[in-house]
């Protein structure tokens, strides 16, 4: 009887112990699925929330960009033409430059032809004369004797010719 006894509490613990976890399944399973369903209430906020934050930034966007636009265009303009003119400066003054370099060469050229011009007409050489060379005494510090060199004559009109021929 006691082992008849001791199995039938055996049996009852047990039962009560599946039904005690049974029942601890279903309110896991519950607040899981309260939990899965706030969670996706929560999450489809959210997207409409994001949505709606999104359209509000397309519109500000297009209606920033259609304010700036021409405004943007306009200053492209602007410094497009600010570049051609500079270009255009920048071609003039490579111009210039070279024409300053020219007028420094003919200025160069025309100065050394000037100062040849000059030279020439200023520093005639004087007609050549004798020259008379000294002889040495008899004492030379050689100890030879030392011999007379007869003046050089400056060569004749008539050996050199003239240039009026």
């Amino acid at each position: 009887m006691y082992n008849a006894t001791q199995g039938v509490r055996n049996m009852s613990g047990e039962d009560a112990i599946a039904q005690l976890g049974a029942k601890i399944d279903a309110h896991i399973a519950e607040a899981r699925a309260q939990f899965d369903a706030h969670i996706a209430e929560t999450w489809a906020q959210f997207d409409a929330q994001t949505t709606e934050t999104r359209a509000q930034l397309d519109a500000q966007t297009t209606e920033t960009w259609a304010h700036i636009t021409p405004q943007y265009a306009a200053q492209n303009a602007k410094l497009d033409a600010l570049i051609a003119e500079l270009r255009t400066l920048c071609d003039e003054l490579r111009v210039l430059r070279l024409m300053f370099a020219g007028m420094l060469t003919l200025l160069g050229i025309l100065t050394a032809g000037f100062v040849a011009i000059a030279v020439l007409a200023f520093d005639e050489p004087a007609p050549p004369a004798a020259i008379a060379v000294q002889t040495a005494s008899a004492e030379d510090t050689s100890g030879a004797p030392s011999q007379a060199v007869p003046p050089i004559a400056p060569p004749s009109e008539e050996s050199t010719g003239s240039p009026t021929e």
